[in-house]
């Protein structure tokens, strides 16, 4: 797999070169961004999240309109579900996840094995029921979903 993009830029367009230039011309911003780290994670997260859940919503619109069978990405659909249900603080089962697909439950199950086997996803016994499943994004992979939507 490749690498996860240098996310540090001193490039003053890209998002965290802008903060890196504001850290260095203003030191205390740095102990305010700590100091209130989990509000800021949360905005920062915000954007992404909004992103992929709107960009699911347009690719069930275009189902809608055209047909389903012209635009099939289930992989897309279920990283766009996971990581937005991330956001909403939810875990997702597999069979839910498997309706996000938005395909036939054989063909979403064939998928999410191969989003496991190329370590985009984990499964995660509910220690509750031992009958469900739920699905999330690695850790690598939710970062690299939120590196691409804050980039769209």
């Amino acid at each position: 797999m490749s690498k996860i993009p240098d996310l540090i830029s001193d490039d003053p367009t890209s998002p965290v070169g802008h903060l890196a230039q504001e850290i260095r011309q203003r030191p205390s911003l740095l102990s305010d961004i700590v100091s209130h780290g989990d509000d800021i994670t949360d905005a920062v997260f915000a954007f992404p999240s909004a992103t992929a859940r709107d960009l699911y919503q347009i690719r069930r619109r275009r189902d809608e309109m055209f047909g389903r069978e012209l635009f099939g990405e289930p992989a897309w659909d279920m990283m766009l579900d996971l990581f937005t249900a991330r956001g909403r603080g939810e875990r997702i089962s597999v069979s839910s996840l498997c309706v996000a697909a938005s395909v036939p439950a054989t063909t979403a199950l064939r998928w999410i094995s191969l989003l496991t086997e190329r370590g985009i996803v984990v499964r995660d016994d509910d220690p509750a029921d031992r009958r469900r499943v739920f699905i999330d994004l690695t850790p690598e992979a939710f970062v690299r979903m939120k590196v691409f939507l804050s980039g769209i």
